[in-house]
């Protein structure tokens, strides 16, 4: 919960967002995070507040996947800095456009992991790569119908086979910016809106709920790695991707002073993964 709620204070502070994407329940304990107004050390489970925003999820006590518990905030209160929609098209025989699935960006967009790096010399993916996979299906055509401020990227890291969870191990480059794949019109015509990556939250151990998850907070000077009971670790910026063996939930936003792209295809078609 903890990684969750930095991530979260994060956003909306650094967004600088306006006071009708920060309504909801518990809007006012992110404000006091703003105006430095909480004790230090402050626990969150004996705030009334932050009891009150997750009042009707169990055993708080207990590791749960922190995706999971972020979808059941987002979607229970009215956070506007999320609210967005995606769609899943289908060009037809005809050349008509078939709507075939849709969502809300509440929930997050998972992306899914080859089990082994895609070539020999390999030894990272990117996330621009997987969000171009998702973009184009086996059989339709994934992308946004409503930009949200922020979206929430989720590594699908985690499979269940029988009655045993594997966990994907590969090294996955977050890129500093992305293109977000987004419907221009009605067809399937794709538009691309940039986003820059502005926290993750890493996954340690081998169940999604058990282990520990660690929050990094990034902006264009650098990064800070949250841990429990610890002072925040900086780390200037190198590069433009972050490389992770951990990373899960993915949060980037809207950049509108950086341009998009716009064609009937992906911008990065061909690249599918990094080698360094």
């Amino acid at each position: 919960m903890n990684s969750s709620f930095q991530v979260l204070a994060w956003l909306m502070e650094q967004l600088r967002l306006p006071q009708t994407l920060l309504c909801g329940t518990g809007a006012s304990l992110f404000h006091d995070v703003f105006a430095r107004c909480l004790p230090i050390p402050h626990r969150l489970t004996d705030d009334p507040r932050w009891l009150t925003l997750i009042d009707d999820w169990g055993e708080v006590h207990r590791q749960h996947d922190v995706c999971e518990f972020l979808e059941h905030i987002l979607q229970k209160n009215d956070y506007g800095l999320f609210q967005g929609t995606w769609q899943a098209r289908l060009p037809t025989m005809a050349g008509e456009t078939q709507l075939v699935d849709t969502g809300q960006c509440t929930q997050s967009i998972v992306l899914h992991m080859p089990s082994t790096y895609p070539t020999p010399s390999a030894n990272s993916l990117r996330i621009q790569s997987l969000v171009d996979t998702w973009c184009r299906g086996i059989d339709r055509i994934h992308g946004l119908t409503v930009a949200p401020p922020v979206i929430l990227l989720q590594l699908h890291r985690f499979t269940k086979q029988r009655d045993r969870v594997l966990k994907n191990h590969l090294k996955v480059q977050l890129d500093h910016v992305i293109q977000m794949p987004f419907f221009s019109g009605d067809r399937h015509n794709l538009s691309h809106r940039s986003y820059k990556l502005k926290a993750f939250i890493e996954h340690h151990g081998a169940t999604p709920t058990s282990g520990h998850y660690t929050a990094t907070l990034v902006n264009d000077e650098g990064s800070w790695s949250c841990d429990d009971g610890r002072a925040a670790k900086v780390k200037t910026m190198r590069g433009e991707r972050h490389p992770t063996k951990t990373g899960y939930a993915l949060f980037y936003s809207l950049d509108a002073a950086l341009a998009t792209s716009s064609d009937e295809g992906l911008a990065h078609t061909g690249d599918t993964h990094a080698s360094t």
